[in-house]
């Protein structure tokens, strides 16, 4: 046992929240699964991380703290950007005389210090939380204060969104000042639809409304139609209900869908949505996007912007194969397409597939705020290639979808 071990469990025992038997069980996993002493005890179940994290800043002698954004110095906490913060998971909180006290997940490295110290011209002293406090101090301080702007999409999005969550009904409420799209899997998803709306349903449905239902006539109507989305044709059993003010659209697949990827995870967690407006309004990121599944890779993407900043941003899609769920543009060996993109002044562009990695840096500079889809034999070097941080995103034994934000040098 090394002496920074002992250090760590001696003061474990010594506080009573680990026994001579939980040291012995500790050293025998590590003889089978290597690791250090700490994330063993943790691993294990012996103690909790924010036990471990107590210990750790004792062994250090510094000050474990339960932070409190009401209490922070927001003067202090404006000293370091939003995006310093997020990618060093730490916190100015207080400022006295010469002395800036930094909340942080874990000790920060000594470049990291002096940067900060030559910044400020203070001295910093360190102060340890568990990396959630720390995570929940950061969404606080620097993240939004209010809601998203409710998503609204064309009906062509949310039909061809339905038809790829497998739905087993889908249509469109409308009432005389708005519209929502609608369809339901084993959860139900909601968009508000953009004013032509019922040009694209009579468009994308074979015989159309306009030839089945009498217009202003009350009442209910129904019919059987051919529905066309994205360059797929499924057959639908169409059904109105017209009232006063406003109508009702319920689509019912004549055979069942099988869905293409699980769309109704697709929804951002809170913690990942925040720290991604928190880096939007920080100015630039390119960020890499790893999956564990090529389906989930190229459905994901390309909602990213809408996901974390809603219907506001203007965003395109950049692939070698596009789809009618999102706008997009097909990529290919045209040299002048980065500048063309550039032009446009686009907030945010995502792209799936580059042909080569030139391309990719000429299409990663046309606009400040990028995200990449990668596998992860592209994931070697990413800081050199100017990627800033990496969204990985993985299915869990659970069935659900795991998500994690980490800076790309880290």
């Amino acid at each position: 046992m090394s002496a920074a071990r002992r250090q760590i469990g001696a003061i474990l025992l010594e506080s009573g929240r680990i026994s001579a038997e939980d040291v012995e069980h500790v050293l025998e996993y590590q003889q089978q699964h290597g690791g250090f002493f700490g994330q063993a005890l943790v691993t294990l179940g012996i103690v909790s991380r924010d036990e471990l994290d107590w210990a750790l800043a004792n062994q250090l002698d510094i000050p474990y703290i339960f932070p409190n954004a009401a209490a922070v110095d927001r003067e202090a906490a404006a000293l370091v950007t939003p995006k310093w913060a997020l990618a060093n998971l730490a916190v100015p909180i207080v400022r006295a005389g010469n002395a800036l006290t930094v909340v942080a997940a874990e000790p920060l490295d000594d470049p990291v210090v002096e940067q900060l110290r030559t910044a400020t011209g203070l001295d910093v002293e360190m102060a340890l939380a568990s990396a959630t406090r720390v995570r929940e101090l950061i969404h606080d301080i620097y993240g939004d204060t209010g809601t998203a702007a409710p998503v609204t999409l064309s009906l062509t999005e949310v039909l061809a969104e339905a038809i790829d969550a497998g739905a087993v009904a889908f249509g469109v409420s409308a009432r005389r000042t708005y519209a929502i799209g609608w369809y339901r899997s084993e959860s139900t998803a909601r968009y508000r639809l953009h004013d032509a709306w019922t040009t694209l349903l009579n468009d994308a449905l074979a015989p159309p409304p306009k030839e089945r239902m009498q217009p202003g006539a009350h009442g209910t109507y129904e019919w059987d139609a051919e529905l066309r989305v994205g360059g797929q044709v499924i057959g639908v059993h169409v059904r109105a209900l017209v009232g006063d003010g406003g109508i009702e659209y319920l689509l019912a697949p004549a055979q069942p869908l099988e869905p293409r990827t699980n769309v109704r995870d697709l929804v951002l967690p809170d913690a990942i949505a925040t720290e991604l407006r928190i880096l939007y309004r920080s100015g630039h990121a390119r960020i890499a996007v790893v999956t564990n599944d090529d389906a989930l890779t190229h459905s994901l993407v390309p909602q990213l912007p809408r996901m974390f900043g809603g219907p506001d941003l203007r965003s395109v899609h950049l692939a070698d194969q596009v789809s009618g769920t999102t706008y997009s543009i097909r990529i290919d060996d045209d040299p002048a397409l980065p500048e063309v993109i550039r032009l446009f002044h686009f907030d945010v562009i995502t792209i799936d597939t580059a042909r080569s990695e030139e391309m990719l840096q000429h299409l990663m500079s046309a606009a400040p705020f990028c995200f990449v889809a990668m596998s992860q034999t592209q994931l070697g070097m990413l800081a050199e290639r100017g990627f800033s941080w990496i969204l990985t995103v993985s299915h869990t034994p659970a069935g659900t979808l795991g998500w994690e934000l980490l800076p790309a040098g880290g």
